[in-house]
């Protein structure tokens, strides 16, 4: 499947790009976040839609071989993207796909394969304030709670 191989590369490249902070200039805006957060929003749309409209598709992402692959390879997502959620300005529009990837009617069909929910920044220690305040909302009308167990409330 050419799409996990996406995810795979572009994992890679943001955790290359993670390691090579030290070394980054401070006078521009980056984008290294970005690229994963959509291919990851990319395959859980996937997912979803195959579940929901692609019986023959969705029943061979259920098979061994495959749903083993989505697993590995969504972990090891999760935990580069988690690794650059302490990054601030380590992307543009990674708001908008992180925000996605926390809607739980969109990632029933990923948690099957999964066999648990995906997670979201706000799961995630270390996360950015940044990154939690674009899920916060999403968060408090979804009944998720923060890192540190508390329930969300408005400001």
């Amino acid at each position: 499947m050419y799409l996990l191989d996406e995810l795979n590369a572009y994992s890679h490249d943001l955790d290359a790009a993670v390691a090579l902070v030290p070394l980054q200039r401070r006078d521009r805006e980056v984008d290294h976040r970005d690229g994963l957060a959509a291919v990851m929003t990319f395959v859980m749309r996937y997912v979803d839609t195959a579940k929901k409209m692609q019986p023959a598709t969705w029943q061979g992402l259920q098979h061994a071989e495959p749903k083993k692959a989505i697993q590995a390879l969504w972990s090891q997502a999760e935990n580069t993207l988690a690794s650059s959620c302490g990054l601030p300005a380590f992307g543009l529009h990674d708001r908008d796909y992180i925000a996605y990837l926390c809607e739980k009617k969109t990632a029933s069909a990923l948690a099957d394969l999964l066999d648990r929910a995906p997670m979201c920044p706000t799961d995630w220690p270390g996360a950015g304030d940044d990154l939690v305040d674009v899920v916060q909302p999403i968060a408090m009308s979804s009944g998720r709670r923060r890192r540190d167990g508390r329930q969300y409330h408005g400001r």
